[in-house]
């Protein structure tokens, strides 16, 4: 009790010395605990429901999968999708203008495959990105139901299509998914930097969903009714925006009913870039959207940000009145102490959302990495508005 009150008389002595500063830092770091308490409890609770496998009319779905020169990445996917148990679903496969050997392994697994009804579709002169390859798909898939993968994602289980249209069937009109780097792709520090990146993303998209504000999807793991698409007007001159801005589009129009799907067997894992250029190039991509977003979204995927940096001023203030005020060393231990709160909760945090999404245990405290995340982002961020660079060099 005697050094908690000693504690307390000097965090008060220093206080006095820079009052406006130490407020606002006490305040600013706060809120950006709260912020991630917050959303990892939202985004956590996504993940409690564990159902059995659901039952689906099989005849309703239609999985879209959009390729260009994918041949390397077919032949695990077809795998996957050949143990889905289901009968009679429908496969729109559209070869957006392929030159390698799309079409030959197309062509043998359309005769090897039992259970599925086959619908190939070509795109021919289409623009960068592929929402022209991904709107030819979905109007000509004859179920009700759209379930949209990549060429390079594997589905994690024998229930993925069941897991993921189950909520279409009870009523929703968009369910979305997650999906991560493939873990025996991402030994290296590049690798389990991209791993906490799509962990990050996850449990903002999730966790705002299960706020009630969802914001985006993911187009390597999402669902929603046929019925619900109309082209991508508003959006064509971007390359990206075939998840995102389409949810942004549909949150525009009216009510939305979005069910959030984070079990593991619902899961899809994807190839990641390869090196931190190719990874660098996707992140300014998937960034080109974000001014189109809703003034609401911009501000809230905008807001711990921008605490975090108010915080991190201020306590540089803080640590400038303490050199003025001979009391550098008081100081330093409280702003220590406060960034090592900053860094060790969203660890935690972090740590229970993996969790909650069937990581492996040897994965759970990748939150570890964050601060070099951190760094390599803004870094990029920086970078992408010094730098122009055209879409056609982009990783599409």
């Amino acid at each position: 009790m005697e050094l908690l009150s000693n504690m307390w008389k000097g965090l008060t002595a220093l206080w006095q010395v820079a009052p406006w500063a130490s407020s606002i830092c006490m305040i600013m770091l706060v809120l950006f605990l709260l912020h991630e308490f917050l959303l990892t409890r939202f985004a956590n609770n996504a993940g409690r429901a564990k159902n059995a496998a659901p039952t689906v009319d099989a005849t309703s779905v239609s999985v879209v999968v959009c390729m260009r020169n994918g041949a390397h990445h077919w032949p695990k996917l077809w795998e996957a999708l050949q143990m889905q148990q289901l009968n009679h679903w429908e496969l729109v496969v559209v070869d957006d203008g392929s030159t390698d050997e799309t079409a030959a392994l197309l062509d043998q697994a359309q005769k090897e495959s039992k259970g599925v009804h086959w619908n190939r579709q070509i795109c021919q002169n289409s623009r960068t990105g592929k929402k022209d390859a991904l709107e030819l798909g979905i109007r000509s898939a004859k179920g009700s139901n759209i379930l949209v993968t990549d060429v390079d994602c594997v589905p994690s289980s024998p229930h993925w299509i069941s897991k993921m249209v189950e909520p279409l069937e009870q009523g929703s009109d968009a369910v979305i998914g997650v999906s991560f780097p493939n873990i025996k792709t991402a030994k290296r520090i590049w690798g389990k930097l991209q791993m906490l990146d799509a962990l990050r993303i996850a449990r903002s998209y999730v966790g705002w969903a299960e706020a009630g504000i969802p914001y985006m999807g993911v187009g390597r793991n999402m669902a929603y009714r046929k019925s619900l698409f109309q082209g991508f007007d508003g959006h064509r001159d971007l390359a990206s925006g075939d998840d995102d801005l389409l949810m942004q589009s549909w949150l525009l129009s009216g009510p939305l009913r979005v069910q959030v799907v984070l079990d593991h067997d619902a899961q899809t894992h994807t190839s990641a870039p390869e090196g931190p250029a190719a990874w660098g190039r996707q992140k300014r991509r998937h960034w080109s959207t974000a001014v189109r977003y809703s003034g609401l979204h911009r501000m809230g995927l905008l807001m711990p940000t921008l605490l975090f940096f108010g915080w991190i001023s201020a306590a540089l203030l803080w640590i400038w009145a303490g050199i003025e005020a001979g009391v550098l060393h008081n100081v330093l231990w409280i702003v220590g102490a406060m960034a090592a709160g900053a860094w060790g909760i969203p660890v935690l945090n972090f740590r229970s959302f993996a969790e909650v999404c069937g990581f492996p245990k040897s994965r759970w405290n990748v939150g570890c990495l964050q601060p070099v995340l951190a760094c390599w982002i803004w870094g990029q961020a920086w970078k992408g508005m010094l730098t122009t660079r055209s879409e056609e060099q982009w990783d599409l």
